[in-house]
Order: structure tokens, then C-alpha cells, then sequence
């Protein structure tokens, strides 16, 4: 958080992929004035409803990751499994978001996914949500795929949106 605090308020736009995203989300929780706007490629949504129904097949071993993660199961940890899930942080009065998914994901829960649009959108933070068909997880890795693509014109746009934004004083 001191890399984000170092900057002006309002000049950062945070992009992430997976856990990438997960922490983007949370800094934009937590520093909603230093930051513009957060972009996010397959979030982890609620680290416990990742830890009781994993993916299948768990292709990552989200359990052991979470564990890991959080120092063993939910039921030990549950502040832990709370305040690293995007799910309960976000709050009302954070920059817009733009939430790419992969419809077939097979790491990061789609539904989960749009549970946390959910979330975000009755709490008054204004999000763009693009679910690609037939993209899995990672799909961006593949720099001139067609879910690639796509993503990047989402991302041009809402980049450009919120510097028109941040211009104006928001």
C-alpha cells in the first residue's frame, strides 16, 4: 500500500489477473481515493465458497492454495477467508470497475464472478462486467487470441472513460 500511497490521488488505474485481481480489488477497497479505476481479469470472489466447492476438476488445488493462504481450513480462519475475499471488501464510494470472465473458467466460478458484479452494483460502485464464451481462465496469455482481443477493446474504452473522468475532477 505505500507504492499506492506515494502517488497523486486519482492517477492509478490497477489492472490484475487472478489473485492479481483479487488484490486490486482489495487496494481499491482500501485506498478508493488514490485510485481511478481497477481492471480485472478472473478474480477469486469469496475464498471460502472457493475453498468448499472447488472448481471441478480442481485443476489448481484451490484448497491448499487457500490453506495456505490463510494458515489452514475456513473454519480456523475465518477473518482471513473474509478480508481476502473481494466479495466482502468492496464497499460503496470505489472507482469503477471493469471485470473480464471466462465463461468456461476452470479456476475462477463464473456464477461467483457475477455474484460479485452483483455485490458491487447494489453497492453503488459502477462496474462493466464481460463474460467471454469458450474463454478459460488465463485466456489473455494468448496475446492475438480472439478473448484477447476483445478484452483489450474493454480495456482501451474503460481506460479511456476514466481518464476523461479524472480530467474532469470526477
Amino acid at each position: 500500500m505505500r507504492q499506492i500511497d506515494a502517488i497523486r490521488d486519482g492517477k492509478l488505474i490497477l489492472l490484475g489477473h487472478s489473485s492479481g485481481a483479487q488484490l486490486a480489488l482489495i487496494a481499491g477497497a482500501l485506498r478508493p481515493k488514490r485510485i481511478s479505476g481497477i481492471i480485472t481479469y478472473e478474480s477469486p470472489v469469496d475464498l471460502k465458497l472457493g475453498y468448499e466447492f472447488p472448481m471441478q476438476p480442481d485443476i489448481i488445488n484451490a484448497r491448499q492454495i487457500t490453506s495456505d493462504l490463510c494458515g489452514g481450513p475456513p473454519q480456523r480462519h475465518p477473518a482471513c477467508y473474509r478480508s481476502a475475499s473481494p466479495r466482502y471488501v468492496v464497499h460503496h464510494g470505489m472507482p469503477p470497475v471493469l471485470m473480464l470472465a471466462g465463461a468456461r473458467d476452470h479456476v475462477i466460478d463464473p456464477q461467483l464472478q457475477q455474484v460479485l458484479r452483483d455485490t458491487m452494483r447494489s453497492d453503488g460502485i459502477r462496474v462493466k462486467y464481460v463474460e467471454l464464451p469458450w474463454a478459460d481462465h488465463s485466456f489473455e496469455t494468448v496475446s492475438y487470441g480472439f478473448h484477447n482481443r476483445i478484452a483489450m477493446w474493454y480495456v482501451r474504452n474503460f481506460i479511456d472513460q476514466v481518464a476523461k473522468t479524472t480530467s474532469r475532477g470526477r
